[in-house]
């Protein structure tokens, strides 16, 4: 017989088991999970891959036995798997059924996260834009936009700084997603009295009578080196779209330093954080002449004025300010 501290086996076994007993139910589910991913058949990852997990797992009191190198378990630790089977993420991906990079992601999360039985991080999801062989710059300075948006659909709940979980609708809305043969096309919006909310929920909007403005997803509004525009925005309360314009503006000429600025920028502006979304066109020419706040003689080449860099720096309401007062 071989003695513990010569069998790979054994010890392999024992420093695993003396591992996983300081860690909590989820965090050794989720560490076998990726153990048995790395090292088992062709066959079994492919279950684990396109199986969801479900914990069954009891506490693991591995041990010894005296004057043996046997090693007994005096509970079981056990995986249950659904017996429901999903595709692979990428044959989804391929199937090009996902209407945004918001829905990619929902569904990288799905996957990610064990079919929605683990927390995962950002850095998870783009490891995982990096396994299925996705992965862009694009993406990458994205990913922080797209999960908020997922957050804030109520698909994804932030349990811990930098820490996600699905949620019951993202998981229904993944499974969705999932199960279609096709991507479905954009439903045609009937204007059915009271405001017309078409510009609020749809990917563009119109302007004039032959412009139109679109939302620009690569537009990096979370960007790593720089305050978030939600970040930057939440510091301000605000009356109204003239005040919503200015930071706007303010954000992308200051913080961003873009060169150019239209309307599409700032369609895109309102649209990240969920506001209600005006007639831009019309919003931006009336805060141009009625506050002279920002310059919008060219509806493609917005600019700060210096009437709205003083106003925006000396005199908007602060949220730090209000509640001190």
């Amino acid at each position: 017989m071989g003695y513990i501290g010569t069998d790979p086996e054994l010890m392999a076994i024992t420093t695993c088991t003396e591992l996983l007993e300081s860690l909590t139910v989820e965090q050794r589910l989720r560490v076998m999970a990726m153990l048995g991913s790395r090292f088992g058949s062709q066959q079994e990852n492919s279950e684990m891959r396109t199986r969801p997990v479900v914990s069954t797992v009891k506490h693991d009191n591995l041990r010894l036995s005296n004057g043996s190198d046997e090693i007994e378990s005096s509970q079981n630790c056990s995986v249950a798997t659904d017996s429901e089977d999903y595709p692979t993420f990428y044959s989804v991906y391929s199937n090009e059924v996902t209407q945004s990079e918001s829905e990619v992601l929902l569904v990288m999360a799905f996957y990610v996260s064990n079919f929605g039985v683990s927390n995962f991080t950002k850095e998870d999801l783009l490891q995982y834009y990096k396994d299925q062989e996705i992965y862009t710059e694009s993406r990458r300075a994205n990913s922080s936009n797209n999960v908020n948006s997922l957050v804030r659909s109520k698909c994804l709940e932030a349990v811990a700084k930098g820490n996600y979980r699905i949620t019951k609708n993202g998981k229904q809305k993944a499974i969705e997603i999932i199960g279609r043969e096709e991507c479905p096309k954009p439903s045609s919006s009937k204007q059915s009295g009271g405001k017309n909310k078409k510009a609020v929920n749809s990917s563009t909007a119109k302007v004039g009578k032959n412009n139109t403005i679109a939302f620009l997803p690569d537009l990096v509004l979370y960007p790593d080196n720089e305050i978030s525009l939600e970040d930057f925005y939440n510091q301000f309360i605000t009356a109204n779209n003239y005040e919503n314009n200015l930071i706007f503006v303010y954000y992308l000429v200051e913080k961003l330093k873009l060169d150019r600025i239209g309307l599409s920028e700032i369609f895109t502006c309102y649209k990240t954080l969920g506001l209600e979304i005006p007639n831009v066109g019309q919003s931006i020419a009336d805060t141009a002449r009625r506050k002279t706040w920002i310059i919008a003689s060219d509806r493609s080449n917005i600019k700060l004025h210096r009437n709205g860099e003083n106003y925006i720096n000396k005199k908007m309401t602060r949220k730090e300010v209000a509640a001190n007062s």
